[in-house]
Order: structure tokens, then C-alpha cells, then sequence
């Protein structure tokens, strides 16, 4: 039975209670504890009262208490992490607990390597090769769209005109380009209302408030609503997934039409530190513009990757093998236009990614973090497809927008410890053909990319959460002109590395 009385009383008595695993009578008092502290509760629990379940909400409770009161609860909310852990080991019910301290990637034992308590800013860098990028992507694609239509009209006058009884389609010979670029702007200036449809129809896209976002990250909370003053941004419109596979993008046609997507598995499965690091990246896209013309890639791109799914399931129900073969041809045809339409946006997907982590660093001075993020929702990713059997329509559908790569994110499952990830990811950084392997990839090579991170790191002087230790000869060292280990300075080079420009400086030792 709950009691009332003093807050050190309701302490105690939680504590009791946890003592002798009543999680329900735990939850009695904090709630009422909360009252007493006039703190109120955002989001009350309707899930089933699995011990995972309860735990979490516990948690969630601590974090409002810790917040918004003077109250030591610090002792109280080790005791429920660490019954937490004990929890997830034994696999209870199968649960991913949403923690501070839990995530599928646990068990890699993460340094916990610090943050920046304050960091100088990294130097500015010239980003109109970036914003020219964009202005290129955007016009290889309308001609990709132009010479693809183009095509299938002549081929099709050209059977035509071969078949008996019939004649072309004389509206096939006539210039289409007006239409073409109405149809793109159109979608562009819609994009943010048609990709809400589309989420919403296919999987249940729900508005995410501030404050319940806090209950996760109290840290991202306080980040978007500081860096948007600041900049002098309108909020971004927050939403939610209800899926558990970690997920975060972004899409939109303006700043302030910008729509900031997470999954509820990335908020259960990430510390509020990296939950608040992966906000950044998204708030990097929305101030480097590169969202937008993304959004159009993934709106153009939607209509034959839906046609593939949708005819793939139809084929995989239906007995006839004739018109089994049919449906079969289709759905390929489509998958393979997805695949073409996507190759312009490749490039320029890769560099956006660089680009909004650097921003992320730089607003968080928590490099560190975001390492620690990235793994962890590799992982996920890569236990939602073993669980599902399958890589789902979001993982592969919308890979041009998502933080990570589902392939990268399979090639690292197998990887259960933080020295044999370490070992992975220093090949991948100098590997002489890693350009090569990632050129019809829509995200840089993972190593390469948290080698970047440490560059950072290593600039404000923190230790690193990974140890990627590269050749001399090779590395994201040279590449981006700073010291090496051996304090020797290294050149620079040219391509995707001379528009990234120096993200430190020229000194930046280990």
C-alpha cells in the first residue's frame, strides 16, 4: 500500500520495496513522491507490468525527481540500473529495457570515454562546395528522371510501330522536360505533408512532445530548444515511431518545415547523452539544407520501392507459378529502378553525414557519445532484422535518410566485443580500396567515419572511446591534414576529403 508522509520516508520506503521486488508498490511511492515535489507525470504507464517494464518506469521517475527536485536519489537509481542489467542478462521476457545504462550494446563494455567541459569551436569550413553538391544531385536526378522517361516512351513507340493495327503514341515524341520539373517541384513543396502520409499509413507515425522526449533524454530536450534560439530556428516538428528498431531522420522542403523522426526503440535503446548526440546530427542537416533535397530523393524513390514490396508479397502468396514468374519480373524491374534513381544522391548522402557529425560534435563537445551511439544502433538494427527474419521497408526503403547503413549494421553483428570491433574498424579505415567498396554506398565506411570522431576528440584533448590505431601511410589523419602519432604533418588530399576541408587544426596531437 502506498503511504504518505515526508520525501525521505518515500525514499526509504522505495528502497524497501525494490529490496523485496514489489514493483509495484516501488511505483506507488515515487508516484505519490512526485506529488509531494508538485513535479508532474507526463506519461503514466499502460504497459504490462512485466519487471522490465516496471523498471523502465521507475527509471523515468528517478529522472523527473532528479530533475525537478533537491532530493538525493542517486543511490536509488544505481539499484534500479544495476537490477536492470540483471534483468536484461537474464533475457526477461525478452524486453529491451529502456535505460540510461542498457542498449543491445551493453555487453561491449564501452569505455564511457568523457566529454569536452568546454571546447574551443573546431575552424569554420567552406561549405559551398556542399551547397553546389546539393544544386548537382538535385539536376542529376531530374535528368535521370528525363532520360528514363524518355526512353520508355520511344521503346514503346518503337513496338508500336512494329505491331500490325497499331500506331504510336504521338504524344511519346513531344518534349516533357516542362512537366517533368512541375511534377519535382511539386513534390518538393509537399514533401513534408506526403512523407507525414506515408509514415503515418504504413506505420503509425505519432506526434513526440518536448516533454516527453525529456523523460528519455533530458539533455536533447534542453539541446533542440537551446541551439534553435540560438540560431534563431523555428523547432522542428518532433515525431515518433512505435517500432523497436533504432532509428533517426529528418526530411522537409524548409528549416522551418523540418520534421525530426525517431523511433521509440532509439529512445529506449541510448544513454541521454546519445540520444541528445544524435539530435545534433539531425540539427546539423537541417542547418547545412541537405535534408531537403534528400526528401525529394526519398519521395521520388518511394513509388518503385513500394511497387517492389507490395508485388514481392503479393507473389510470395500466390500458387501460380506462371504468374508467379510474371510478378517475379516486375518486382525486380522495380527494385532496380530504386536502385538507379538512388545512385545520384549517393555522393552527396555520404558528405552530409560527415558534415552533420561534425555539427554534432561541436554542439555537444561530446564526441565520445556519438561513437558510443552509432554502435549501439548498429546493433539494434542489426537484432531487428535477425528477430523479423527480414530487413524491413523502413531499414531498406529509407536508407537514403537514415544515420547508418542496415548492411553496415549486418556486417558488424558478429562482432561481440570492443577489441574485435576496434580491430574491424581500423581496417576499414585504411583499407586502399575502402573508396572503391563505398562507392554505390549511401554511407561513408564506418571506421572512417568514427576515425573522424576521434580527430575531434583527440583536438579537445579527451581520451577516445575507440582505438583505432592506423599505418602512418594512410588514415583519416592524412586526409584531413592534422598530426599523425608521430607528430609528423601529413598532406592533404583531394575528392570528398578537400570538400570536407580540415575539421581541426594543424597540431591536434593525441
Amino acid at each position: 500500500m502506498a503511504m504518505t508522509g515526508d520525501p525521505e520516508m518515500l525514499l526509504e520506503a522505495t528502497k524497501t520495496a525494490l529490496q523485496q521486488e514489489d514493483y509495484q508498490g516501488a511505483i506507488a511511492h515515487l508516484e505519490i513522491l512526485c506529488q509531494t515535489e508538485n513535479i508532474s507525470i507526463a506519461e503514466q504507464q499502460t504497459q504490462p507490468a512485466t519487471s522490465s517494464s516496471n523498471i523502465k518506469y521507475l527509471l523515468s521517475l528517478c529522472r523527473l525527481l532528479a530533475q525537478s527536485s533537491n532530493l538525493q536519489i542517486e543511490e536509488l537509481r544505481e539499484f534500479l540500473s544495476r537490477r536492470a542489467e540483471e534483468t536484461m542478462k537474464l533475457g526477461a521476457e525478452g524486453a529491451i529495457l529502456a535505460t540510461s545504462h542498457q542498449s543491445p550494446a551493453t555487453f561491449l563494455q564501452f569505455k564511457q570515454a568523457p566529454r569536452a567541459q568546454r571546447w574551443q569551436p573546431l575552424p569554420t569550413i567552406n561549405l559551398m562546395p556542399f551547397w553546389l553538391l546539393q544544386c548537382g544531385s538535385a539536376i542529376a536526378l531530374f535528368w535521370s528522371i528525363q532520360q528514363l522517361i524518355e526512353l520508355a516512351m520511344g521503346l514503346t513507340n518503337d513496338l508500336l510501330v512494329k505491331l500490325p493495327y497499331l500506331e504510336p503514341f504521338q504524344p511519346f515524341y513531344h518534349d516533357h522536360t516542362t512537366k517533368i520539373v512541375f511534377v519535382l517541384v511539386l513534390l518538393l513543396a509537399l514533401s513534408p505533408w506526403l512523407i507525414d502520409g506515408l509514415l503515418r499509413w504504413w506505420h503509425g507515425l505519432q506526434h513526440l512532445s518536448l516533454e516527453t522526449l525529456e523523460i528519455s533524454s533530458p539533455e536533447a530536450s534542453r539541446l533542440l530548444q537551446r541551439s534553435c534560439r540560438q540560431h534563431h530556428y523555428h523547432l522542428p516538428q518532433l515525431r515518433v515511431l512505435p517500432t523497436a528498431v533504432p532509428l533517426i531522420f529528418t526530411y522537409g522542403n524548409l528549416r522551418r518545415t523540418a520534421r525530426i523522426v525517431v523511433s521509440q526503440g532509439l529512445l529506449e535503446q541510448l544513454a541521454d547523452d546519445e540520444i541528445a548526440a544524435i539530435y545534433a546530427t539531425q540539427l546539423g542537416q537541417i542547418a547545412n539544407w541537405d535534408f531537403i533535397v534528400l526528401s525529394l530523393f526519398l519521395l521520388v524513390t518511394q513509388l518503385p520501392y513500394i511497387t517492389y514490396s507490395q508485388l514481392s508479397q503479393w507473389g510470395n502468396k500466390i500458387s501460380n507459378k506462371t504468374l508467379q514468374a510474371f510478378i517475379a519480373i516486375a518486382a525486380n524491374f522495380a527494385y532496380g529502378l530504386w536502385l538507379l534513381l538512388r545512385l545520384p544522391a549517393f555522393w552527396l548522402s555520404q558528405l552530409r553525414i560527415y558534415y552533420s557529425d561534425r555539427h554534432a560534435a561541436e554542439l555537444t563537445g561530446n564526441p565520445n557519445a556519438l561513437s558510443r551511439a552509432i554502435l549501439k544502433i548498429a546493433r539494434g538494427v542489426a537484432q531487428d532484422i535477425q528477430q523479423q527474419g527480414h530487413t524491413s521497408w523502413l531499414l531498406e526503403g529509407w536508407d537514403l535518410l537514415t544515420i547508418i547503413s542496415y548492411k553496415q549494421a549486418i556486417a558488424l553483428s558478429n562482432l561481440h566485443s570492443l577489441p574485435e570491433l576496434e580491430v574491424a574498424l581500423a581496417w576499414d579505415c585504411t583499407n586502399p580500396l575502402r573508396y572503391w567498396l563505398s562507392i554505390n554506398q549511401a554511407h561513408p565506411s564506418m571506421g572512417d567515419r568514427l576515425q573522424r570522431l576521434n580527430q575531434i576528440a583527440h583536438f579537445w584533448r579527451l581520451d577516445t572511446e575507440l582505438n583505432l590505431r592506423m599505418s602512418r601511410e594512410s588514415g583519416v589523419g592524412s586526409r584531413w591534414g592534422i598530426r599523425g602519432n608521430s607528430g609528423t604533418p601529413r598532406p592533404k588530399g583531394v575528392g570528398i576529403r578537400g570538400i570536407l576541408g580540415d575539421p581541426t587544426t594543424e597540431g591536434s596531437g593525441d
